[in-house]
């Protein structure tokens, strides 16, 4: 059954993490991407070409961004996002310090 008042509007405020890393225009590689969703369209409305079935079929354009529907983990509706430096462990336990945020500002 479908239920309507799941849907993230057009113009919402959006955090998506992606299932691989991004390179973004700035040269640097993140995880997440967040924005104002502005729609999700068919691969001949984001490419200008319709994709066979080894690729996907579907984007969401968020900001400046268009991303593969194939590549999207979680939607996150949120009016403000952190991008404060985080503080990754590795798999040793250890931590290179503080690294800049993984968000993609697109907007």
């Amino acid at each position: 059954m479908e239920n309507s008042s799941f849907k993230i509007p057009t113009g919402a405020k959006v955090l998506i993490t992606l299932n691989e890393w991004m390179l973004a225009p700035d040269g640097r590689q993140y995880r997440g991407v967040y924005g104002t969703l502005n729609a999700i369209v068919t691969s001949e409305e984001a490419l200008g070409v319709k994709t066979n079935a080894r690729s996907s079929n579907w984007f969401i354009k968020v900001g400046k961004a268009t991303i593969a529907g194939c590549q999207i983990h979680f939607v996150i509706e949120s009016d403000d996002v952190n991008f404060d430096p985080v503080d990754q462990i590795d798999s040793n336990g250890k931590s290179p310090g503080l690294l800049p945020s993984l968000i993609y500002l697109a907007d």
